[in-house]
């Protein structure tokens, strides 16, 4: 697969996740009353596993060919944005651990600003990612046709 193409499924798999954050957001500004944690339950899962998917490609599929690559800058780019991934899915996978050893019923307030302030966090490291993405790729020589 070229580096185009690798970059560009990136961006599908940000689409992805984007909308599954999208969805997350729509269930949790529901009324407590109308509240669905079965669904919630579900979407978190569906979101876990597309966070997961795009991590498991930027890093194998970008970052660490990057990394090794002997271009010192975009390997310093890389790392950067690998230790920011990292610590990004590490931040949902102890949001999931925790809320799902937690009712988030019994806890509603609190449960229902801790992930509307985790959306926001996941939205912004997307989108800073993003640019930070479509930087790397200008920092590939072109690809022959």
């Amino acid at each position: 697969m070229s580096t185009t193409d690798l970059f560009a499924r990136c961006h599908d798999h940000q689409a992805h996740a984007l909308a599954g954050i999208s969805l997350t957001k729509s269930l949790i500004e529901t009324s407590f009353d109308g509240y669905d944690e079965a669904a919630m339950a579900t979407a978190r899962g569906e979101l876990g596993e597309a966070l997961a998917s795009y991590q498991q490609l930027k890093h194998e599929g970008i970052f660490d060919p990057a990394i090794v690559s002997g271009d010192a800058a975009r390997a310093d780019r890389a790392r950067m944005m690998k230790v920011a991934c990292i610590a990004a899915g590490e931040e949902y996978r102890q949001f999931v651990d925790h809320w799902t050893r937690v009712s988030g019923h019994d806890r509603w307030p609190e449960y229902r600003l801790s992930t509307l302030n985790l959306i926001k966090r996941l939205r912004d490291h997307i989108d800073t990612e993003r640019a930070a993405l479509d930087d790397l790729a200008t920092m590939y020589p072109p690809t022959p046709r």
